[in-house]
């Protein structure tokens, strides 16, 4: 099992949850530095993790472009349709 810093894992012993925060060398091998709730540190071995969720990718820059052009895209639909409601309203009695 591949783990990330920032993965939300569970100790299989303990039900505690935790983020991964690092990887420590040991006598007794490679631990990982798990990051508690209340700002403790637990060192655990690799195989009594199970991960429950994982960090999100990194957004690339053509996913970022494209969320820019669908936000002008909508910001250009609001004004035509603003534009065209203030038209149709009858002016005078």
């Amino acid at each position: 099992m591949k783990l990330a810093i920032g993965d939300v894992v569970r100790g299989r012993h303990d039900v505690a949850l935790g983020t991964v925060a690092g990887i420590n060398e040991h006598t007794d091998g490679r631990l990982v530095v798990v990051r508690m709730p209340g700002g403790g540190f637990r060192l655990l071995e690799p195989s009594a993790l199970s991960v429950v969720a994982r960090c999100p990718a990194p957004s690339t820059p053509a996913r970022s472009v494209l969320a820019l052009v669908v936000l002008a895209v909508a910001l250009f639909a609001g004004f035509v349709s603003s534009r065209s409601a203030g038209n149709s309203v009858p002016t005078g009695c």
